[in-house]
């Protein structure tokens, strides 16, 4: 086994052959650019490299312009992106009731149960319906678990099935996100916060200061993990698309021995995004430190305000509440730490909703049907008659790109037999397309048996006209 050049190398007649078919086929191509103007043949060998060489050129800028590199978002999220996802459960206003009141219902319950508690432990003497309390507390949790799996559950797959009929031809890779355990949270933060504040009172002032503290952090962290999951999005792109098409094309890039150059390009694409999750892990830690420091000074605050009472008596408190109120404040503090990591949470997963629906208001094809009176006959085509006229079609959306297909116009009889034949870039798998409708049909108008294709519906034309590769 060896290199193409090899091959030329040892087989003199295979070198002939092939030198005999390239000079045809620019001499073909010369002929089409100049079939009006008679030169000599020098000239004619000059024109020819020309020729070459500028369409080389034109080739690599037409190629780099339609290469379509992915965008990345900047910014806050817009509200429609939450609104667009929670449409897609039980609907704005029928979910925000439903977890409202299962979660105020279920954190009711809980905090009583707290309270209770504490209550308890200073009368030993209440002692009678022990178990049916901490029964109630644990139906209220699993109610909560299983009406946040099936919302979930159900808004992703509704949320599926529509970006599915939007871009049947993209895969789609859901997660389940976190907005009604955010939700829920809330209501914890709520719920501690009003018993701790009952108990203490004194304790809102620290709450406040943390709160701000914690507020401020979270703005520093969503802004740099917004933007970074963004990045990681747009360049985990490229190592999974550059790595099939290696494995698609791995026998050419082996035959060219390129081996190392696609290795070191594959290597630059993983680096790339490995620097960007490294950033995320670094952020990440940068936050949880910060948060800690935060919850220090609240505890720390918390506890020196509750000794100083109690030792001034300037208000009473019993053992079993000094104990209640550390206790929530411990589980406040990392309340309000997960609440707002959450929320970063929701910011960062929620910008791959917002790139699917991205993709979604791309433009889409014409309707798949058409008006029953405008639909062609069951029997269509029942001839096979193809006629050209004036067709000019390019693949690429932007009127900027050249056209694939010049002016195109030709007539292919019924039971007619016609080979197209061409260099590689012609224009031959184009026009078969056409037939189909891929592409974007600039100029001109196709009829097969007298009935033009663009008014026939896309699933007329696709499924009764059939193709053998």
């Amino acid at each position: 086994m060896g290199t193409y050049i090899d091959l030329l190398a040892s087989s003199s007649l295979f070198g002939s052959l092939h030198a005999d078919i390239y000079q045809n086929e620019q001499e073909n191509s010369v002929d089409l650019h100049h079939e009006d103007v008679q030169e000599s043949p020098v000239d004619l060998s000059h024109q020819q490299l020309t020729i070459n060489s500028t369409s080389s050129q034109q080739e690599d800028e037409v190629l780099m312009q339609s290469t379509s590199v992915e965008t990345k978002q900047t910014g806050r999220l817009k509200w429609h992106i939450f609104v667009a996802y929670l449409r897609a459960g039980a609907g704005i206003v029928v979910g925000f009731l439903l977890v409202t009141l299962v979660s105020a219902a279920q954190q009711g319950a809980f905090i009583f149960s707290s309270w209770w508690l504490a209550a308890w432990n200073d009368d030993e003497s209440y002692r009678h319906n022990i178990p049916n309390n901490c029964t109630s507390s644990q139906q209220n949790n699993t109610i909560w678990d299983m009406t946040d799996a099936e919302w979930n559950h159900y808004r992703n797959r509704r949320f599926y099935i529509y970006c599915g009929i939007v871009l049947i031809s993209i895969l789609i890779t859901l997660f389940r996100t976190v907005v009604i355990e955010l939700m829920f949270c809330c209501f914890q933060v709520f719920g501690v916060v009003a018993l701790v504040a009952w108990l203490h009172p004194w304790s809102i002032i620290p709450a406040l200061i943390s709160t701000g503290g914690l507020f401020y952090v979270r703005y520093r962290f969503a802004q740099t993990s917004r933007d970074l999951k963004r990045l990681e999005g747009t360049t985990r792109s490229p190592v999974y698309s550059h790595l099939t098409s290696t494995i698609d094309g791995l026998q050419v890039v082996r035959s060219y021995r390129a081996e190392h150059e696609w290795l070191a390009k594959f290597q630059a694409h993983l680096d790339d995004n490995t620097r960007v999750n490294h950033l995320i892990i670094a952020i990440n830690r940068w936050a949880a430190i910060r948060f800690d420091w935060v919850a220090l000074i609240f505890i720390s605050l918390v506890t020196l305000l509750a000794m100083v009472l109690r030792v001034t008596d300037y208000h009473h408190f019993s053992p079993a509440q000094i104990a209640l109120i550390l206790s929530y404040s411990l589980s406040l503090m990392a309340l309000l730490q997960w609440a707002i990591r959450q929320s970063v949470v929701i910011e960062t997963e929620m910008t791959s909703v917002e790139r699917v629906l991205d993709y979604c208001s791309l433009d889409q094809e014409s309707p798949a049907q058409v008006p029953l009176d405008l639909r062609p006959p069951p029997s269509w085509p029942s001839h096979g008659e193809i006629v050209f006229n004036n067709v000019s079609m390019r693949h690429s959306t932007p009127t900027y790109l050249p056209l694939d297909l010049r002016h195109i116009s030709m007539t292919i009889r019924a039971s007619e037999k016609v080979g197209i034949v061409g260099r590689t870039g012609a224009g031959k798998s184009s026009l078969i397309q056409t037939l189909f409708r891929i592409g974007t049909l600039v100029d001109g108008q196709i009829k097969i048996d007298n009935i033009d294709i663009a008014s026939v519906g896309l699933d007329d034309v696709r499924c009764r006209i059939s193709i053998v590769p």
